[in-house]
């Protein structure tokens, strides 16, 4: 059980950051639609992320009752060990970076939700003398 909790965790966290490093890439491919990343991966990690907390559960009820051997603790401190080279591999944080520096040389584009409007002013608006605005 450890071996099986220790593989779904390294994969559900590798998966994580290949997600994210696509999500954030500038020119997104065509496997990072929102619909994908919304229904598809993001409850694909987070289950297997709770798989693993069950088998770590199990693996930690059932000590009792079997002893620990060391070939499951090697086995699950090298998919640990594999998973952590993997994901030092990606390079999230530099890449990560790269793409804020795309971003921010190509300049963002505000969305209109936030930019001041023609009429919107700094001055309260005129009233007439029976309070309402005037056109």
């Amino acid at each position: 059980m450890l071996v099986y909790g220790a593989a779904g965790a390294a994969l559900s966290v590798l998966l994580f950051g290949v997600v994210l490093i696509m999500c954030r890439n500038p020119r997104p491919s065509a496997w990072t639609t929102d619909f994908l990343v919304g229904n598809i991966y993001t409850p694909a990690i987070v289950a297997m992320m709770a798989v693993s907390v069950a088998f770590f559960i199990k693996f930690f009820i059932s000590l009792g009752s079997e002893p620990l051997s060391v070939t499951q603790l090697a086995m699950a401190i090298g998919i640990v060990a594999v998973g952590i080279v993997g994901l030092k591999m990606l390079r999230i944080k530099k890449r990560l970076s790269e793409y804020e520096a795309l971003q921010t040389s190509a300049g963002v584009i505000q969305p209109a939700a936030f930019s001041k409007t023609r009429n919107e002013t700094d001055e309260p608006p005129h009233t007439t003398t029976t309070g309402r605005k005037a056109a």
